[in-house]
């Protein structure tokens, strides 16, 4: 079994943990994630730093993919979680 963590920094509403080089989000479905894959941990780093960790996260291609998705259902679920993570914005 691959280990993974979970930053307490992240702030993404849609991130989930991340392992060595693989960060993991909502998925689309109902009960799924989405792996997204890097090539070496330091693009994982990149790419946590300036999304999951960051007040920028709604920049990520994958967070503007799942927001499209609430939008779409016109949830009140996604206001939720933001609350749930502090996000205010």
């Amino acid at each position: 079994m691959a280990k993974y963590s979970v930053s307490k920094k992240a702030v993404c509403p849609y991130y989930k943990g991340n392992g060595r080089q693989e960060i993991f989000c909502e998925g689309l479905i109902q009960d799924s994630n989405i792996h997204q894959g890097f090539a070496n941990p330091g693009m994982l780093e990149a790419h946590k730093l300036k999304h999951c960790e960051s007040s920028n996260w709604d920049d990520c291609k994958i967070a503007q993919m799942l927001d499209s998705k609430y939008e779409e259902e016109e949830d009140e679920r996604l206001q939720k979680v933001r609350e749930q993570k502090g996000y205010y914005g």
